[in-house]
């Protein structure tokens, strides 16, 4: 619905002139309710407005959407980008404070029902995101200490030494804090930048490898069974598993190396390429070309009054005809018996006078 809703904003000038246009009114259908309903919404600025708000509004959404479904889209951008949804909900100017409420309300219970403690160790593991407030945050101390229970329930000494290499990560120390380790170029390639300056801290550098490696989706998966649509079909179905797995195999890594070129780097998103608040610049339309389709909307949503040259317009059918028809026959020849009684009594008059 974001797309659609978008896309009508793209081509709103369009649309309005098409309503307007004499290709509209010579078509037969023009005056059907459906045809009269969709010409008054086009020319309606209110509904505009309404489109270009909600847009605006669950944009944010249909980004984060876009991120996770992108190649090489790791656990430790969704609970980062997420918080930003949140945050940009509530700044969101071009709606009431219901509506934000309930769209702020569809976002928190969908983040409550996939949100996992595994999504707050990517977050705190993740080098652009690290900071000094990220330690003492309730929610991902408590991300921390569920998932590393659940990974090393009976080894209590490596969990003390995880932890400590936490604060060295956290604080800056040893080679996490070198200027080449700080600079923002390397921190968003958070994989990459593990395996450069993790060396201080070794337990936990393959706790954060195996974390930021994961896929945030299951869209590489949907490809893969698309891929496998591919080759096992009705006419071909006696392939072997094993074979079906190699063809899929090759196919699949065929396509990222003529996507991605022959290199061994992990496939990451830049961050930095990414506005979830950005919506692409709207058309806007001419403001004398705006007033005139104000006046037309005001024309056709107007109360029409009842004027005699509209009851001629509507024939037959029309209510002036309709009451006429519907006096009863016998006041009819009542009337008719009253003008020849007046006829006969004119005649006597005018005979009387002549004599």
């Amino acid at each position: 619905m974001c797309i659609v809703m978008e896309r009508l904003l793209r081509v709103r000038q369009a649309l309005m002139q098409t309503v307007v246009s004499t290709e509209w009114t010579a078509w037969d259908g023009h005056t059907t309710p459906r045809a009269d309903f969709v010409r008054i919404t086009c020319l309606s600025d209110s509904f505009w407005r309404d489109v270009e708000a909600l847009v605006r509004a669950i944009h944010p959404l249909y980004s984060v959407l876009r991120i996770v479904d992108m190649e090489g889209s790791t656990l430790g951008l969704v609970y980062e980008f997420m918080d930003r949804v949140g945050e940009s909900l509530s700044r969101c100017p071009h709606l009431t404070l219901d509506r934000i409420e309930q769209l702020k309300a569809v976002w928190r219970d969908r983040w409550d029902w996939f949100h996992r403690p595994i999504h707050g160790m990517a977050h705190l593991l993740h080098p652009l995101w690290r900071s000094q407030q990220a330690i003492v945050d309730e929610e991902l101390l408590s991300a921390w200490n569920t998932y590393v229970y659940r990974l090393y329930p009976a080894d209590v000494e490596l969990r003390l030494q995880l932890e400590r290499q936490l604060l060295v990560f956290q604080n800056g120390g040893g080679h996490f804090g070198k200027d080449t380790a700080c600079l923002r170029s390397a921190q968003l390639r958070p994989v990459s930048w593990w395996e450069m300056y993790g060396a201080s801290a070794p337990q936990l550098r393959e706790l954060a490898i195996r974390i930021l490696s994961q896929d945030c989706s299951v869209s590489p998966c949907e490809r893969n069974w698309s891929t496998w649509a591919l080759f096992h079909t009705k006419k071909r179905n006696r392939l072997s598993t094993a074979q079906l797995e190699r063809l899929v195999y090759c196919h699949c890594n065929l396509r990222l190396l003529e996507s991605g070129g022959h290199t061994g780097d992990v496939r990451e998103v830049n961050v930095d390429t990414v506005d979830i608040d950005r919506v692409r610049d709207i058309p806007d339309i001419p403001p004398e070309d705006l007033d005139l389709y104000t006046m037309l909307y005001h024309e056709l949503t107007l109360p029409q009054h009842d004027t005699r040259s509209s009851r001629s317009r509507r024939g037959p059918s029309g209510s002036g005809d309709a009451s006429t028809s519907s006096r009863p026959h016998t006041t009819t020849t009542r009337d008719d018996d009253d003008d020849d009684d007046d006829d006969e009594s004119d005649d006597l008059s005018s005979d009387t006078m002549s004599e």
